[in-house]
């Protein structure tokens, strides 16, 4: 049986959750005889979902987590290191660079350092964790769990992320993600972007590979595609809450999906809000879209999906859409992952690269010029041709599918 590790899932976060359960099911279909254990920011936030209890699939805490070590005597220890925690990424960060002493089980919670040193087989995997645009100089705990797993097991590689753009202030810490990343087997990109980023960053081409975004495996939960026209006259919003703006820039993103929603309302279509984020997690959709259907004239002709759904439940929900309004990039990748017509509204270039590999970058906007007139611009258009352009990205979500299962067939 190979042991498997995968590293760096954010728990809260319904993208990278849909990235998690779209590769395990990759993992368990095309290498049946696997054990997987996911390392993740919070294991208790995947407690009684049936997938996982079935394939025997275990969470234990991320590689900085010192709050979660097991055992007096390790509580007691990590406790204690736990009040110089920013120091361990420093040292961890030096000897990788550097001294390359075997310290690790000295600075790593020993749960992820068992897995970690039993693996066959360790993937990064996740939507995009690899930028300075999250985090300072990338210090967080994604490089330092990339490195704990780089120190303790060659067989490491990046699976189908966005990668960059990196600002570094310190030199360091720019040399050390720099050197993590030439370390790895193998990277996997799933967007053209990435590849100047990693060039800029002098990272090594030879070791680098394009595939799909994993989501977009889950097209084969469809076995009978449904034409957008024959739908439910209902559009699915996904929103971004979480982007700095100032009180200007967020009036502005509010009265523009309002307005819209309420002139969609008018020609007869329903309203369905799908949060990004899990209920009581930071950051929470729900607080902003709240402000935004404060303003929709007719309460009855919106709802808001406030109970958690599950990844499957999810990308059928949205599957039910006659079209989509997607900001956060995995609504987006739901939406052309079930062929459902979509605007897509960019917080990032990888939104476009996205709507590029399926040909309808002419439905994405820029948030920086977000306006309701733009949306009813497009969605006019969109309009027009709803069945075509659903058929062809659920077309090329097929294709792409299977781009996937042979990438990962071949790990």
């Amino acid at each position: 049986m190979k042991k498997i590790l995968i590293i760096n899932q954010y728990a809260g976060n319904k993208g990278d959750r849909a990235v998690l359960y779209a590769l395990c099911r990759l993992l368990l279909e095309n290498l049946p005889n696997s054990k997987i254990t996911v390392s993740t920011t919070s294991p208790e936030l995947w407690d009684n979902y049936d997938f996982y209890k079935e394939n025997k699939i275990d969470f234990i805490p991320s590689a900085w987590d010192f709050d979660r070590a097991k055992g007096l005597l390790k509580k007691l220890y990590f406790a204690f290191i736990n009040k110089f925690k920013k120091y361990s990424y420093t040292i961890l960060r030096e000897n990788f660079l550097g001294l390359k002493l075997p310290i690790e089980i000295f600075l790593v919670n020993p749960l992820f350092y068992r897995n970690a040193k039993k693996a066959d087989l360790i993937i990064s995997t996740g939507g995009h964790h690899y930028t300075t645009i999250l985090s300072k100089d990338l210090v967080s705990h994604l490089p330092y769990e990339l490195c704990s797993a780089l120190r303790l097991n060659k067989n490491t590689i990046i699976f189908s992320q966005s990668i960059g753009p990196f600002k570094f202030h310190n030199k360091r810490n720019e040399k050390y993600i720099r050197s993590l990343l030439n370390n790895c087997q193998k990277i996997f990109i799933r967007e053209k972007d990435s590849f100047k980023f990693l060039d800029e960053l002098q990272v090594k081409t030879d070791h680098l590979d394009k595939v799909p975004e994993t989501v977009i495996s889950l097209s084969t939960l469809f076995k009978n595609y449904v034409k957008p026209l024959v739908r439910e006259k209902k559009v699915g919003i996904a929103i971004y809450s979480t982007k700095k703006r100032s009180s200007e820039e967020k009036n502005n993103y509010i009265n523009s999906l309002a307005d819209f929603c309420n002139y969609i309302i008018k020609l007869d279509y329903k309203v369905e809000f799908f949060p990004m984020e899990l209920k009581n997690t930071e950051p929470d959709d729900r607080r902003m879209i709240n402000e935004i259907t404060a303003k929709i004239s007719n309460r009855e002709k919106y709802i808001i999906h406030d109970k958690d759904l599950e990844t499957k439940q999810h990308i059928k929900a949205v599957a039910k859409c006659r079209f989509f309004v997607g900001h956060k990039t995995h609504s987006v990748v739901f939406a052309l992952t079930s062929g459902t017509p979509l605007i897509a509204i960019e917080y990032h270039p990888k939104t476009r690269n996205f709507m590029e590999q399926f040909d309808v970058e002419n439905y994405s906007i820029n948030d920086e010029i977000l306006t309701f007139d733009l949306l009813k611009d497009k969605f006019t258009a969109l309009s027009l041709e709803f069945d075509k352009v659903g058929e062809n990205c659920f077309s090329k979500a097929n294709q792409y599918a299977k781009v996937l299962e042979t990438n990962v067939s071949k790990l």
